[in-house]
Formats: C-alpha cells, structure tokens, sequence
C-alpha cells in the first residue's frame, strides 16, 4: 500500500505524516486490496481540510473530505468516513454471498452442462455468442443490491414478479434504471 501525503498551504510535519499511515494500517482490516491511498491536506482561512481517496485493485475508490478547525481531527473524521465506506461494502459483500449460498465447485461443474462459445461476424463486428447466462428468479430490490456489490455495470435477472427477463443498470447520477419487456 502506497500512501501519499501532499499539502496544500500547509506544511506536512513528521507527526502529522506518522499519524496517517498509523491510521492507514487500520483500514487493511476491512480491505485487502489497497494499492494506494492519496491524502491532501489544505487550509483555507480557519478550515483545515483533509482529503482521502483510497484506490483499490479491482477499480474500486474510496473517497471522503472533511474539514475542522484542527487538522488532526480532520484527518480522523475523514478516515472514519472511509471506515464507514469499508465496513458497509464488506458487509453487502457478505450478505450477498449468505443470499448465493454456498455452491461447491463439484455442484456447479456437475449441473452445468459443457458450454460453447461461437464467434460471429456481423458487419465490422466481431461478436462472440455464449449460453452461459442462467439468471436466477429475484425481486428488482435484490438485483440492484447484487449489483451494488458488484464491479459490473448491469445485470440481468428473471423478475419474481412477472418471469420475465429484466435488466437493472446503473446511470451516470448514481441511480439505477431498469430495462423490462413492455406488456
């Protein structure tokens, strides 16, 4: 874990410098994945602001800025928040596992028939065709909390509700659009 301490308008101290990375070991215990931590410290006027970002190795970034009038506290208060983003993301990780249950690999290789993968040219394009989609039955609520907990972009699903195949994204904003056949 690389951590890298800039100031803006401020001078970083040695005491200061050996306080975040103290508090920095902390945050491994909640993800193990951390490849670099960027920590700004700036003063404006009586504020003094302290700027975490946290980038981890599968894409994933943390961020928080807080600001008092003592940068020590600034620094504790923003790697609280971060702590707060590692905790809740742990914990949706793990209760998306408990709602998967626990397949063994034998179960899964055994259920899944051999699949095939075929290449097709459709214009310029080169597409690559799979029958490896096998959606579970779930409510819109869970599909978006699955995707939350996830790296990927979209995911489709089977609505409980309707048995049709849905899809949820995520939109620019942050929120979630969902994508259903029209009746």
């Amino acid at each position: 874990m690389q951590i890298i301490v800039t100031g803006r308008h401020v001078e970083i101290t040695d005491p200061l410098r050996t306080h975040i990375e103290k508090k920095m070991r902390k945050l491994r215990s909640y993800f193990d994945h951390i490849i670099e931590v960027r920590v700004v410290l700036s003063v404006e006027r009586y504020r003094q602001f302290a700027e975490i970002t946290i980038s981890g190795s599968n894409g994933v970034h943390f961020h928080s800025r807080e600001a008092t009038e003592d940068m020590y506290v600034s620094v504790d208060k923003a790697i609280e928040k971060i702590e707060r983003q590692l905790s809740r993301r742990r914990t949706k990780r793990r209760q998306a596992k408990r709602r998967k249950g626990a397949e063994t690999p034998e179960q899964t290789e055994e259920e899944a028939p051999e699949q095939q993968e075929q290449v097709e040219q459709h214009g310029s394009y080169r597409v690559t065709i799979s029958d490896k989609f096998a959606p579970k039955p779930m409510s819109v609520e869970e599909a978006i909390m699955q995707l939350e907990v996830s790296a990927d972009d979209f995911l489709a699903f089977v609505n409980q509700q309707t048995d049709d195949v849905n899809v949820v994204f995520r939109r620019g904003e942050g929120n979630y659009a969902l994508l259903r056949r029209p009746f």
